[in-house]
Formats: C-alpha cells, structure tokens, sequence
C-alpha cells in the first residue's frame, strides 16, 4: 500500500483551538504518483474570537475574512478531496497528516471538523501528526546555533530553499515551502543515517 501524506498548512483568528478558528486551508495530498492541491477559504466559525493581530500575520482584514464562503462549504470540498485518497471506514487506509509545527495546524483544523457531521475526523488521519520542525530539529542538531530562529523560512533557506518572504504566512505559499522542505528532509535523514547537514 502507498504512503499516503497529507501536508496541511492553515491561517487562523488566533492561536487557540476551539476559542478561535480556521480562514485559510491548504494541503498537498499525495499518495504514490496521485496529488491533488487544496487552496480553501472560509469565514470563522460563528462565535470563534477573531484577533486583529492574527489576521495581520495572514495579511487580510477581518472585513475580507468575514465575506469568505460558508465554513461548511470549505468543510465538504476538504472532506471530498479526502475521500477520494482514503476510504473513510478502512481503519488500515489512512494519510498521514503533515506540517511545520504540524500540533497547531492539527489542532486546529481537529476543533474546526468537530463543528460539522459527520464527525469523523479519525477516520482520515494516523496519529500523530508529523512534524516538519522537529525533523528539521534532527537534522540540524549541530548547527542549531547558526540559525537565529526556527521559523519556516528561516529553516527553508538553511536547507537551500528558495524563499519569497513576501508570501509567507499564506497558506498555500507555505504549504508549498512545507512539501519542499518535508521531501528534502525525509530523503536526507533516510539516506545519511546520522549525518548531520
């Protein structure tokens, strides 16, 4: 059976789960030769707390925000491309779910599933989510110290990824950074065993 990836990037009103909410989705699917890339928008759950801050992070006014199609629009075309990757009740047929710093991203797009039925967002995704970060952790070990921070486009640059810091902080510029960045370091840190960059 085919690995089958789920790199998964979103933008939201704030930075906790369930108080606030998911505008922007992106994600890659991928699944032997089988892709399929994801670009959704949507308004913020009713009631979810939108930070001013947050939205400037992402670039959009929460006037923008607020005209973006229904939730659960977004929800269903999310739902269909997973469909079409996985059976739903196979519990051995499932995608990995991939990201920078991929427990907020998890998080998040979990507590923005569960205000939709069905809910079963379980039946999609292994557990855990995998981490790009930490995978970049690994494999910087012993030059953390020349990075002056973690960041996605930091750690892209230091891997020899072009970047454009204009777009970063869109979901579907970043979503693109991660898929570079999870490919090269999946290959490194499989081919050189301890073999630090």
């Amino acid at each position: 059976m085919a690995i089958k990836v789920a790199v998964i990037d979103v933008e939201t009103t704030g930075l906790i789960p369930g108080e606030n909410t998911i505008w922007s989705l992106s994600a890659s699917l991928h699944a032997g030769d089988d892709r399929e890339l994801l670009n959704l928008t949507c308004r913020p759950i009713d009631g979810a707390i939108v930070e001013k801050r947050a939205l400037e992070v992402g670039g959009v006014t929460e006037e923008q925000v607020l005209s973006y199609p229904d939730p659960e629009v977004a929800r269903a075309q999310f739902e269909a491309a997973l469909k079409r990757f996985v059976e739903q009740y196979d519990r051995h047929d499932k995608l990995w779910f991939v990201g920078y710093n991929a427990r907020f991203d998890y998080d998040h797009v979990r507590a923005w599933w569960a205000h939709f039925e069905p809910k079963y967002f379980g039946s999609f995704f292994w557990h855990p989510p995998i981490d790009v970060m930490n995978l970049a952790a690994c494999w910087f070990m012993g030059k953390r110290h020349n990075l002056p921070n973690f960041k996605l486009g930091t750690v892209a640059q230091a891997l020899g990824i072009e970047v454009d810091e204009d777009k970063l902080h869109g979901s579907d510029y970043d979503i693109s950074l991660t898929v570079r960045m999870f490919r090269e370091l999946y290959h490194r840190l499989h081919n050189s065993g301890s073999k630090q960059a």
